[in-house]
Order: C-alpha cells, then structure tokens, then sequence
C-alpha cells in the first residue's frame, strides 16, 4: 500500500500507532520507502503517546528489517549531543528499544548509550533506554548501577521514577538500599511500560522494582 502525499502517510502511520497496529507499520515499510523518516519524525509528535509508541515501532522494525534502522543509530547517538542542536530527547529511548529488540544493531553503541549523561533536559529518556537493553546487555547495565544509584537524590521526579524503573529492570541487588528510600513518595511521573504511558507515584515505581529484584523476575521477553 503506497501512500502518495507525506502528509497522508504520516497521518496513516500515527492512526496505526495509536491503535498499537505496528503489524500495519511493518507492511507499509516493505513498500514505503519514507517510513523510516517518517516514523523518526512521529518520535517528535506533539501527542506523548504516538511520540512513544513511534519508540516501540522502531524496535519492531528494527526487529524485522534490521538493515533500515542500522543507519539510525548513529544518527541517534549525535542527536543526543549538544552540537545537534538539542533534538534527541527522543533518541535515548529509540536506542534502547533497538537494542531491546535487535541487539546486534547496538553492539558498538550500547555503553555510549549506557553512560551518556552530557544533555540533562534528555536523561530521563536515556535513563529508560538503559532499563529496556538491561535483558540485552546485563553487563553493562550493570557497570552503570553505582553512578545509577546516585540519580535517586535527583530534584527532578521525573529521573528519579525512571531510573528507579530502571533499576528494576537490571535487577541488581545493589539498588536495594536506594530503592527503599523512595518508598512512600507520592510525587507523580509519567512512565512508559507495556506500551501504555502511565501516570504513576514514584514510591509505587520504586516498590514495582523491589518486587522484581527480591522475585528475580527481571522481564525477558523483548516483546513486553
């Protein structure tokens, strides 16, 4: 199903996202050659849910044709940097999920991604991308679990519930002490899990990841 106008296709492909119909998305990529430019801009939509679910659809595509998003990532990794102009807040998650769902496609980019912290306005973004390449990439999540730690004290809720979620998703019983102290906190985050965003109380967030460590039940499946 070609699409003629840009207009009309970016308009098909953000009604497939937020209807989850990444199936769709996937078939219009096999004859579209402009989806991949125009599902990296939907990660820049003025609506937070397609912004996030154009996240989940980049994994999946990666997933599937793996060689049209290998030239992505170190378009990603640049955006992410000040000389770009301050455009990749979106960049940290997109390379999480690829290397969630493709991660061959981040082999030599998963500790820049891991230890990048030069751009403050777009660490909760990366924080989540290092929560999602956890099952991937354990080790070297895990180098990153002390420095980690010290983002719990941070003023901005917002860092502090996604790197708690993070800290779940590692599974690393170090975080525990950290973890604890954010227990009754009722500040109020948005938070993307299962491809639904979220509102949710950081302490809850924090409470979420200790069940994980204490279960062992870190979250495997690349789907989820």
């Amino acid at each position: 199903m070609r699409q003629g106008r840009p207009g009309l296709l970016r308009e098909t492909v953000r009604d497939c996202l937020r209807s989850k119909d990444y199936a769709q998305v996937l078939r219009i990529a096999r004859e579209e050659r402009r989806l991949v430019r125009t599902l990296t801009s939907l990660l820049y939509d003025g609506e937070p849910l397609v912004r996030w679910r154009a996240v989940s659809a980049v994994g999946r595509l990666a997933a599937a044709e793996p060689e049209k998003v290998r030239p992505l990532v170190q378009r990603f990794i640049w955006w992410m940097n000040e000389e770009s102009g301050g455009i990749g807040w979106s960049s940290g998650p997109a390379l999480g999920e690829i290397g969630r769902m493709a991660p061959e496609l981040l082999r030599e980019s998963a500790r820049v991604l891991v230890h990048f912290r030069a751009e403050r306005m777009i660490l909760a973004g990366v924080f989540w991308g290092c929560g999602r390449v956890a099952a991937t990439y354990p080790e070297t999540v895990k180098e990153a679990v002390p420095e980690l730690l010290t983002w719990l004290a941070d003023p901005d809720a917002g860092i502090r519930g996604t790197v708690a979620w993070a800290l779940g998703e590692i599974g690393d019983e170090r975080a525990r002490n950290g973890l604890e102290g954010l227990l009754g906190e009722g500040k109020k985050v948005l938070l993307y899990e299962g491809e639904e965003l979220e509102l949710k109380e950081t302490g809850t967030i924090s409470a979420e990841a200790l069940g994980k460590i204490s279960a062992g039940c870190v979250i495997n499946d690349r789907t989820l």
